[in-house]
């Protein structure tokens, strides 16, 4: 799609950080914007401080684990700009912690945004797009930790890890149907935004007894330490929503902010053919 004005795009997670930015930009580009957050308060300062210019803005607050939430969302985007043309699922959320010690509300908090969110976003919105025959894109945020996981981002690797195949599965999906929808995964790496301090939206009742409480990362927390480490190389957010609207122009699949963090997928697939060949065939 090398001509985005006049379309219309829909944004999870768009109050702030690259939700915020790929709104912004998307505005810029003379879009339709539908903007959806959890948080009422910083989504109506978000809507507020859109480029003058924007074109018509519709904003709602959702949560993404709510299947009915997002059916209703893609109903009211319908019927406020008709046809959506991109969609982006990029709410999410963190939580850090041992593996072995994340607790199972920790887990299903994070899984339910970040993988939840998505699979209800595309079962609300595909279908809907797939139904207009016309060409549009399917975005959906992961991260370089579902590729290259590092220590104490179980739930969060897993969720993003999940993503990612979920996104390929998509894609070729798409291409078996002779569709005229594409499917694009954000794989962004550490990026200037709130996801540290997702514990904000937290629902009150996830916690629960059993949570480790290690949502608010300690000083000495590995987490904290390696985004602390990061933070003089973390991208901006409008960097990562330029490198967006690039790719849906150009139909690219892998959508890759920062071309240093391939040094890593190219770490990990290394030790995978060192391992697979110290296998003997003879022996299986």
């Amino acid at each position: 799609m090398r001509e985005l004005a006049g379309c219309t795009a829909v944004v999870t997670g768009a109050a702030s950080g690259i939700g915020l930015a790929m709104a912004r930009r998307f505005a810029a580009e003379g879009m339709s914007v539908v903007m959806a957050d959890v948080e009422a308060a910083a989504l109506d300062e978000a809507v507020a401080n859109l480029p003058s210019a924007a074109e018509p803005v519709l904003s709602r607050v959702c949560d993404v684990r709510d299947p009915a939430a997002v059916a209703a969302l893609a109903e009211a985007a319908e019927a406020m700009f008709g046809p959506v043309h991109v969609l982006c699922n990029n709410a999410g959320v963190a939580a850090s912690g041992l593996t072995w010690e994340q607790s199972v509300a920790d887990f299903e908090w994070v899984l339910g945004v970040n993988l939840w969110g998505v699979i209800n976003g595309m079962h609300a919105f595909v279908p809907r797009m797939l139904s207009g025959g016309h060409e549009g894109h399917v975005v959906n945020t992961a991260s370089m930790t579902g590729i290259a996981p590092g220590p104490a981002v179980g739930a969060y690797g897993a969720s993003k890890a999940g993503v990612i195949a979920l996104t390929e599965s998509l894609q070729h999906d798409f291409a078996a149907a002779g569709s005229r929808l594409r499917a694009h995964v954000l794989v962004p790496s550490f990026t200037a935004s709130r996801i540290l301090e997702s514990a904000r939206n937290r629902p009150g009742a996830a916690p629960g007894p059993e949570s480790t409480g290690r949502d608010d990362l300690g000083p000495d927390d590995a987490v904290r330490v390696a985004a602390l480490a990061s933070m003089a190389q973390a991208q901006s957010a409008e960097h990562v929503a330029a490198v967006v609207v690039d790719g849906l122009r150009h139909d690219r699949f892998w959508l890759i902010p920062d071309p240093r963090a391939m040094a890593r997928v190219e770490r990990r697939h290394r030790e995978m053919r060192a391992d697979a060949a110290a296998v003997s065939i003879e022996a299986i």
